[in-house]
């Protein structure tokens, strides 16, 4: 009978216990009925803002998996049945596709939603451009945001066309060189591409174009044992080729190891009486630049620079300064040059001369007429003659033979 009271004093304990309640209600997490993420998965490498719909019905949180390229802008976490989260994802540089996985929680559940955002082929078709000679290179933007262009550090040496676009389709963009890049080795830039806030910069390079290029395809000489300079502009080294038949002129090697820009090449007098042409090739691979070169016969007469007629019937008639006078003209198309004698009455009268600057290598009929007043006409004759040498105040004149005329200009 003494066991009843603790008994008794047990239950009244265990009563007590059992209805004790939370000091606060809000301590106890409630379960959503509902827990969803939707929205599209698939999206292009450009950067750009997506909408994520949330479906929960009460408090909720969003994680992402990797933040360093997509961030939570905006969410409602108000217990809204529905709500939209904005989601800012930047440019995918990579040409490999990545992915961003969402996970939605709320009280002890979670719920998973992954996107895709594809690599850089999905909005640019290059991954560089590669210009040759003058030739347009062209690539897509295949963009849904407006974009533009510019072009890195200034480079002047190619254009972009369009420069713009507002992403509504597809867009080929121009690529086209200003000149074919003479220069030595490759020219290399970039196109920058703005698009929402970023940049990307698709490299240019403009590989070189090898080329022999010549001051002039003809140099004439006169026929003097000489060395002769053929002036050139390139960006390779070449090798200078002279015809195996062609004795009269060598080559002859730069005295500076890095003088590539200057070919010298030495002829001998040209003593045939005739004026010769050969040709001097500078060549690199498939490259070939010719150079005629013509020279006139040598004669005697180059040793002399006083103006007048020499070895007509053996006598010469040479300009003497205070004695003799000096005359030029025109008469039907062709100049002609006299030189007279006041004293002696005596006239030299070379005719048949063209009407222009004489050059290196050229002939014509050359008429000579030689006359006194004592003794009439002494010599008169049409000889075919050829300009051996030209200089700022003299020309000279000479046939096969003996005779030659110096011209004072």
């Amino acid at each position: 009978m003494k066991r009843f009271p603790l008994l008794l004093i047990l239950l009244g304990c265990i009563q007590i216990s059992c209805e004790k309640k939370p000091e606060n209600e809000t301590d106890v997490k409630k379960e959503p009925t509902v827990l969803s993420l939707s929205g599209i998965k698939n999206y292009t490498a450009e950067p750009q803002e997506l909408s994520l719909t949330v479906k929960c019905d009460v408090k909720w949180d969003l994680e992402l998996s990797d933040g360093s390229w997509a961030k939570i802008v905006s969410k409602n976490e108000t217990g809204e049945a529905s709500a939209e989260v904005m989601v800012s994802i930047g440019m995918n540089r990579t040409q490999e596709d990545r992915k961003q996985l969402f996970t939605l929680k709320s009280g002890t559940k979670s719920f998973e939603f992954e996107i895709t955002q594809q690599g850089l082929s999905s909005i640019i078709d290059t991954d560089g451009v590669i210009l040759s000679g003058t030739e347009t290179s062209s690539f897509i933007i295949s963009m849904k945001t407006p974009w533009s262009i510019s072009i890195a550090d200034g480079a002047d040496w190619f254009s972009v066309t369009p420069s713009e676009g507002d992403g509504s389709s597809r867009t080929k963009i121009k690529v086209t060189p200003v000149d074919g890049n003479l220069n030595v080795g490759d020219r290399v830039s970039a196109i920058d591409i703005h698009v929402g806030g970023d940049k990307l910069s698709i490299p240019v390079v403009q590989g070189q174009t090898d080329v022999i290029l010549v001051g002039v395809s003809q140099q004439i000489a006169n026929g003097r044992d000489q060395d002769l300079t053929i002036a050139s502009e390139t960006n390779v080294p070449y090798t200078v080729r002279i015809p195996e038949d062609i004795g009269w002129i060598s080559y002859v090697p730069p005295t500076k190891a890095l003088d590539k820009r200057n070919v010298i090449i030495h002829l001998e007098a040209n003593l045939s009486g005739e004026v010769r042409k050969a040709l001097v090739y500078l060549e690199k691979d498939q490259l070939s630049e010719a150079v005629t070169i013509q020279q006139a016969p040598y004669h005697s007469i180059l040793e002399s620079s006083t103006p007048g007629a020499y070895w007509l019937e053996g006598e010469t008639y040479l300009y003497r300064a205070g004695v003799h006078q000096l005359a030029t003209g025109i008469s039907n198309g062709f100049r002609y040059y006299r030189l007279m004698d006041p004293e002696h009455i005596l006239l030299v009268n070379v005719s048949g001369i063209p009407d222009k600057d004489p050059v290196l290598c050229d002939s014509f009929d050359l008429t000579i007429k030689v006359a006194s007043e004592e003794e009439g006409v002494i010599y008169q004759a049409s000889l075919p003659v050829v300009v051996v040498d030209v200089s700022d105040t003299r020309v000279w004149l000479a046939t096969g033979e003996d005779e030659a005329v110096i011209l004072k200009k």
